[in-house]
């Protein structure tokens, strides 16, 4: 049985940015070990956003410096999480527009699950949601 390790965001901010030369180190054995398919990797979609908050508010990168490496990480066969569909789209949708990623994500995975959203922001029109209509 293959051993499933819960990934923190620090661990992934740590393997994306290589700022810290030991952590880095460490993260990379992480993820070969998972690529060799010694282990799995969960990555929970509130980490994920945990992750995109830090980027964008404390390390100020730009989405797209990001976004697409991210998509990578997550695409990755080796990880794990309920929502893999939804995560993608949601980082997609986040990356080609100008909204917050939370927003990305309940659009995201209101279209995976066929929900409607009920809000008051215009913006999940353009992310082509089905809203609830009051």
């Amino acid at each position: 049985m293959i051993t499933i390790v819960s990934l923190d965001a620090n661990v992934i901010l740590r393997y994306f940015l290589a700022d810290h030369e030991e952590f880095f180190r460490q993260t990379q054995v992480l993820f070969l070990s998972a690529q060799n398919g010694d282990i799995k990797l969960y990555v929970d979609e509130v980490i994920l956003a945990e992750v995109v908050w830090t980027l964008t508010s404390f390390h100020h990168l730009l989405r797209s410096d990001f976004c697409s490496k991210l998509s990578t990480i997550v695409s990755q066969p080796f990880v794990v999480t309920k929502n893999k569909k939804a995560l993608l789209a949601a980082i997609s949708l986040y990356e080609q527009t100008n909204v917050d990623y939370v927003d990305a994500w309940l659009a995201a995975i209101s279209k995976t699950r066929k929900y409607q959203i009920a809000t008051f922001d215009n913006h999940f029109k353009k992310l082509k949601a089905k809203l609830h209509t009051w």
